[in-house]
């Protein structure tokens, strides 16, 4: 882990998971991992019926627009302050930012919350009690790569330990 006390805290919130306190901080945490890496950066539409106006510039209807999540909709200073930074704290808040890792609107990921359930209880199954520990091997490369996702140079070499 790049940080050893925030997985300590997720390891700790793990174990009393059945408190709405602890529920809502998993979550949040959820939220913040969803923003800087999300599973699928961007999306398209396509412009249907009406031209679309993009700033200066008209989109022809039958047009697809792509539209990116990782850093720019996920790393826009005005919504996230300091969006370079993982901030678990961010989406506790009730005037937290939207979160667009699965879209938005009517074709919003119907497979949105099968994907956070299972997030969730992978989180608690690992770092509940009887899940593991783990670190990082040494001379990772760990700067992001698109692939069309972001994922680590190399990939992501980590040493579980069961608990």
């Amino acid at each position: 882990s790049l940080s050893p006390e925030l997985q300590q805290q997720l390891r700790d919130l793990c174990r009393d998971s059945g408190h709405e306190e602890q529920a809502a901080a998993i979550e949040a945490f959820m939220g913040e991992v969803l923003r800087a890496g999300p599973p699928a950066p961007f999306s398209m539409r396509m412009v249907d019926g009406e031209p679309l106006r993009i700033g200066d510039f008209d989109v022809p209807s039958g047009w697809l627009v792509a539209y990116g999540f990782a850093g720019t909709l996920g790393g826009d200073a005005q919504e996230y302050p300091r969006p370079e930074t993982f901030d678990v704290q961010r989406f506790r808040s009730k005037d937290a930012a939207k979160q667009w890792a699965f879209g938005g609107g009517p074709r919003m990921c119907p497979g949105r919350f099968l994907a956070t359930a299972e997030m969730r209880t992978l989180m608690q199954k690992v770092l509940g009690p009887g899940g593991f520990r783990w670190r990082l091997e040494d001379g990772q490369d760990l700067s992001q790569q698109y692939t069309p996702g972001y994922f680590p140079v190399g990939g992501l070499r980590i040493k579980l330990l069961k608990e």
